[in-house]
């Protein structure tokens, strides 16, 4: 998950340097956008994540202590 978020990342850093080079008018605002669209990929893969957690029992828990 954290390689995918990275991927993102630097695809959306990437857009930003191609844009801005060619001389786009709506360089900040497709890469603010495309950003914006990542973050929520990238918070729906957290709470995926949380809801697939497994949880451990607390037996297991405390022998884990001990």
């Amino acid at each position: 998950m954290i390689s995918f978020t990275d991927a993102l990342v630097s695809i959306v850093v990437t857009q930003m340097a191609v844009l801005t080079m060619k001389g786009s008018p709506q360089a900040l605002n497709a890469s603010a956008l495309f950003g914006m669209g990542c973050s929520v990929l990238f918070c729906l893969g957290g709470i995926w994540m949380m809801l697939r957690k497994t949880k451990v029992p607390m037996k297991e828990v405390e022998l884990i202590k001990n």
